[in-house]
C-alpha cells in the first residue's frame, strides 16, 4: 500500500495552503498544528525523529494561542506537543525539562480557561508521571513529581470518574510512589483518597504480579508510631 506519510504530508500540504490564504486565524494554525503532532506521534511509532514535527506543531500553536489567547484546546494541544517532545528527548538520554516544563505550564493556563475539563488534568498527570521517570533516572527525589501527578489525576476522576485512564494511570503513579527497602524487605507506602464505598472508589495499593500459589504476609505499622 502506499506509505501513510504520503497522506500525513498532503494534508500538512492542505492546511498549510489554508493558513497562507488565511494568516490570522487561530483555527486554521492550531489545525496545521495538529497534523504536524500527528506526524510527530507517528514517527515515534516508526523509531523516527519527530523532534522537527513537534517544533513545527508548537510553532503554529504558540501563534494560535497569541492570536486567541481564551481558547483552551489550544494550550491543551501545545502542551500535548511539548509533552511527546519531552518523551522524546527522556527517551534518547536528552534533557527533556524544559519540554516539560512548557507542556505543564501550557496545560495551567487551558485550566485557568476552563477547570472543568478532565482530560487536561489527565494530560497533566502525564507530564508530571514522564517527569517522575526521568528523576528517578538522574537521583532526583520523585515524590513531589509524584504527588503532582496524583493529585492531578485525581481531579479528573472526580469530573469524571467514568473515564478508565486516570484511574489506570493514578494507580501507576501511586505504586511508583510506594518506596522498597530492600535491607527490611518493606515498603513505605504513600496514599490517600475518599473511601472504598458507597458513591466513592479511591483505594490505591502496591501490587506486584505472581503466578502458582503464593502465601502473603505482611506486618503494618504507620512511621513514627
Amino acid at each position: 500500500g502506499q506509505d501513510p506519510f504520503s497522506f500525513i504530508d498532503a494534508s500538512i500540504k492542505a492546511s498549510s495552503q489554508a493558513v497562507r490564504m488565511e494568516p490570522g486565524a487561530a483555527e486554521m494554525l492550531s489545525t496545521l498544528a495538529g497534523k504536524w503532532s500527528s506526524k510527530g506521534a507517528y514517527q515515534m511509532e516508526r523509531g523516527q525523529d519527530p523532534r522537527e514535527s513537534f517544533r513545527r506543531a508548537i510553532e503554529y500553536l504558540m501563534g494560535a494561542t497569541s492570536r486567541d489567547p481564551n481558547v483552551h484546546s489550544h494550550l491543551d494541544n501545545l502542551g500535548m506537543a511539548y509533552r511527546m517532545l519531552g518523551k522524546y528527548e527522556m527517551e534518547h538520554g536528552e534533557d527533556p525539562g524544559s519540554s516539560f516544563h512548557h507542556a505543564i505550564e501550557a496545560f495551567g493556563k487551558a485550566i485557568k480557561i476552563n477547570a472543568a475539563n478532565p482530560s487536561v488534568y489527565h494530560n497533566l498527570g502525564n507530564v508530571f508521571l514522564n517527569m517522575a521517570a526521568y528523576q528517578s533516572g538522574i537521583g532526583v527525589d520523585v515524590h513531589p513529581t509524584l504527588e503532582s501527578a496524583i493529585q492531578n489525576y485525581s481531579k479528573a476522576i472526580q469530573l469524571n470518574p467514568s473515564i478508565p485512564l486516570p484511574h489506570a494511570n493514578c494507580g501507576t503513579a501511586y505504586v511508583q510512589l510506594a518506596e522498597y527497602d530492600v535491607q527490611t524487605g518493606a515498603y513505605l507506602v504513600t496514599g490517600g483518597g475518599e473511601n472504598m464505598w458507597f458513591r466513592e472508589d479511591a483505594l490505591h495499593f502496591v501490587w506486584k504480579r505472581m503466578s502458582g500459589d503464593v502465601a502473603l504476609a505482611a506486618s503494618i505499622q504507620w512511621p513514627g508510631a
